[in-house]
């Protein structure tokens, strides 16, 4: 079964600006930014000494026009009209509602409030990976290096690219327990491989090379977990050559894939009397919840590999 969410990350923004001879002017508010709004999203960054934020309001927009725009694609850019606005405050705490609450916190003491019209870009970046031990790079999500993922390797032809299948060789052995990469680095030519051919066990349909598919070595309980039927030895079948029972599977073992994205966010035209610049890299979004989740049975017939 596809279960689809996604996770938001880091990035780093730095902008500098000079208001011409009078006073250097720079921005550091760290790595991330946060939101908040249904209807109306109000992006947002809060720093300390000086005690300062910057926001960036998108009216008739959500989270969720984000997400559910081309949800499979590698990278999405939205640009959106929004209002820019720098604040500065006389104290050093500020309260952590102050821009999700209802009703606005008293007594804040703004000395600088200015605004301006922008262009605020959007950058959404698909990050996926199945956390199988393996890095995406290795796993041929992008075999032609151009950004499309359309193309990645799907060794066992489920329709789940093997950077995102827990299965790489659907034979219903998880591709984290067949140790793909023991030293977890970026060379897998010490991957665990049973039978000592050239396939090592996360790519091989037939672990003990006794030609009979590692799936349909369940002579115990079929359950779509080769791992627990052991017949003699306390070795399971799928691994021991002299064991040749086959029960055909009926069904892939259920998948859970997990899509992660890095939301980006930059702002153009800005136009601030005491500020030189007129872009801001705003950095990436964390904090926000789960939006979108989409599910599809793969609990199917099971046709050979490669076929």
């Amino acid at each position: 079964m596809y279960r689809f969410f996604f996770v938001l990350v880091l990035s780093v923004s730095l902008w500098s600006c000079n208001d011409g001879d009078v006073v250097d002017f720079e921005f550091e508010f760290g790595d991330d930014f946060s939101s908040c709004g249904s209807d109306d999203i109000l992006f947002f960054k809060t720093k300390q000494n000086p005690t300062e934020t910057v926001t960036v309001a998108i009216s008739d927009f959500t989270l969720e026009d984000i997400f559910t725009t081309e949800p499979d694609s590698t990278a999405l850019t939205i640009n959106e009209n929004a209002t820019f606005t720098y604040r500065t405050y006389n104290r050093e705490n500020l309260p952590s509602d102050l821009f999700c609450s209802n009703i606005p916190p008293s007594n804040l003491n703004i000395e600088v409030d200015q605004s301006s019209a922008v262009t605020a870009i959007l950058t959404r970046i698909l990050m996926q990976d199945d956390e199988d031990g393996i890095p995406a790079n290795l796993e041929g999500q992008d075999p032609n290096r151009d950004g499309d993922f359309s193309d990645a390797l799907d060794t066992d032809k489920d329709g789940i690219p093997d950077y995102l299948d827990e299965d790489d060789d659907g034979d219903n052995i998880p591709t984290r327990l067949e140790n793909p990469n023991p030293n977890d680095d970026e060379n897998l030519d010490d991957a665990q491989n049973s039978d000592e051919d050239d396939i090592p066990d996360y790519l091989d349909p037939d672990d003990d090379n006794d030609g009979v598919l590692t799936r349909d070595e369940e002579s115990v309980s079929q359950d779509q977990n080769p791992t627990n039927d052991q017949s003699q030895d306390n070795t399971p079948d799928y691994l021991n050559k002299n064991i040749t029972n086959a029960v055909p599977a009926t069904a892939f073992r259920v998948h859970t894939v997990q899509t992660t994205f890095r939301v980006d966010l930059r702002v153009t035209d800005i136009s601030i009397d005491f500020i030189s610049q007129d872009n801001f890299d705003f950095g990436s979004l964390v904090g926000a919840s789960e939006l979108r989740r989409a599910t599809r049975d793969t609990l199917m017939p099971l046709f050979p590999p490669n076929e």
